[in-house]
């Protein structure tokens, strides 16, 4: 029998006020004190045989998806397949002369095995050419720039910027709201495939390019692409601690199908119905378990939309299992984004530390809340863009976004406003993960071994804040 739904609205809200509520108390007891425990922590590994790096957040069952696609999917949110070449997720209007397209294109090489130069970059074909055309008249049809992200990790598919330039004709006689690509042979130019017509979205982030200082701006937590079964408890204590620090919005990239369990469907869908939760279906063509074309699902492919979709926000990326932990002398996350200190850059990257599972080993991993229950992290703070993340102060001003950095600013605007590497002592990631067999280097090098260090052998630091 289907539950009332106003009953279930009311259920949730007394959830989500019991976890805020407890999240406030326990802080008012706990402080923000550090002290170093010191004690090595030595064969918490040993039964462990090896770490899977993509297992970052380990209370997401991965054996219960399918590929299928969620029943009930905006068709807004599909991808849109020129062919097995490109998939075109959303397209921006970023100024009064170019359209700008999401997606994923397939690369011309895939490495077999690891390598790290090749893990970095993408390679484009060269046996295609592609055209925009606008509003369903193929009369005029301009040249599409087909932008490579960084970090394909080796998978047969990279996450795209496809830039599209408006012709001028239309811009005099009909507004232009829709978008196609199409697929045309590179020597004899004649038409191979072409997508349906995508939605352009409007951005309005003008005030970016004049504005000194960011002032009284909203903030955005665009959260990773999220797939199986997700702990409701996690899922409510994550909204509830970005929330509790003044977080205008929260946006949930997924790749959700009938196997989610009932609870939690239902408790997304009612979030997305609240102001400050967007739900935005990802699923990625031809994806799944046993055959994954593109890195965590399209990290790279969502990271993106966001930056355009929230051009005017403050922008927060993290994954589902990071919090943000800025320093003591500011009372939430948005207070510290819009102090002077730094509200002149274009973007903040922040240093990451670990809260591993097996120095709390004692905690339930799938329906325990996270923080006030792990206590125990790693002493050491990883090194700038190895596991940090990133915080978009102008979204206007970035080229290209990576998961733990910045790739590319816009020329014009590198010097005025360039990248800010936060201290730890400004701000750090607390991220809940495993660490048995994780590998972490001092500093940012490819020396020999003998700089790194196994992350489940570090020091232990009981830390309540």
């Amino acid at each position: 029998m289907t539950p009332n739904i106003h009953h279930y609205r009311l259920v949730l809200l007394v959830m989500f006020s019991a976890t805020l509520a407890t999240i406030l108390v326990l802080n008012g007891f706990m402080g923000y004190s550090v002290v170093a425990d010191h004690s090595l922590a030595k064969d918490v590994c040993h039964n462990r045989q090896s770490v899977d790096d993509n297992q970052d957040i380990d209370y997401i069952v991965k054996e219960t998806y399918s590929s299928s696609g969620w029943s009930g999917m905006d068709s807004r949110y599909r991808f849109a397949n020129i062919s097995d070449n490109v998939f075109i997720y959303s397209a921006f209007e970023t100024n009064d002369n170019f359209v700008v397209l999401i997606g994923l294109a397939k690369n011309e090489w895939v490495n077999e095995e690891f390598n790290y130069y090749h893990y970095n970059y993408s390679y484009r074909s060269e046996n295609y050419r592609y055209l925009c055309g606008f509003n369903g008249l193929s009369v005029v049809n301009s040249e599409a720039v087909i932008e490579y992200i960084k970090e394909s990790h080796g998978y047969y598919y990279s996450a795209v910027k496809i830039k599209c330039r408006k012709p001028k004709l239309y811009d005099q006689k009909w507004p232009i709201n829709k978008v196609k690509v199409i697929e045309t042979d590179y020597k004899t130019r004649i038409k191979t495939f072409e997508s349906e017509f995508i939605e352009i979205l409007k951005t309005d982030n003008k005030s970016q390019v004049t504005a000194d200082a960011i002032g009284d701006q909203k903030v955005v937590v665009c959260v990773r692409p999220l797939f199986g079964n997700v702990s409701l408890i996690r899922l409510l204590e994550f909204i509830a601690y970005y929330r509790l620090n003044s977080i205008d919005k929260i946006v949930f990239y997924h790749s959700f199908d009938e196997t989610m369990i009932s609870d939690v469907r239902q408790t997304l869908q009612v979030l997305s119905s609240m102001p400050f939760v967007n739900l935005m279906p990802l699923v990625i063509p031809q994806n799944n378990y046993k055959r994954k074309i593109i890195h965590e699902w399209g990290q790279l492919t969502a990271n993106h939309d966001c930056l355009y979709r929230f051009a005017n926000y403050i922008q927060i990326h993290v994954d589902f299992d990071e919090y943000l932990k800025p320093n003591d002398r500011f009372n939430t996350v948005k207070e510290f984004l819009l102090s002077p200190e730094v509200s002149i850059w274009s973007a903040l990257v922040v240093p990451s530390v670990i809260f591993c599972h097996e120095f709390n080993h004692f905690v339930d991993n799938t329906s325990s809340p996270l923080l006030i229950n792990y206590y125990n992290r790693q002493k050491t703070v990883w090194p700038h863009e190895l596991r940090s993340k990133v915080i978009v102060m102008r979204a206007k001003f970035v080229a290209q976004l990576g998961i733990h950095n910045i790739w590319r600013l816009f020329n014009s605007h590198s010097r005025s406003h360039p990248i800010k590497y936060l201290d730890p002592n400004q701000m750090v990631v607390h991220h809940y993960r495993k660490c048995c067999y994780l590998i972490q280097p001092y500093f940012k090098t490819f020396f020999p071994n003998y700089l790194y260090f196994n992350t489940a052998n570090d020091y232990i630091v009981r830390d309540k804040s």
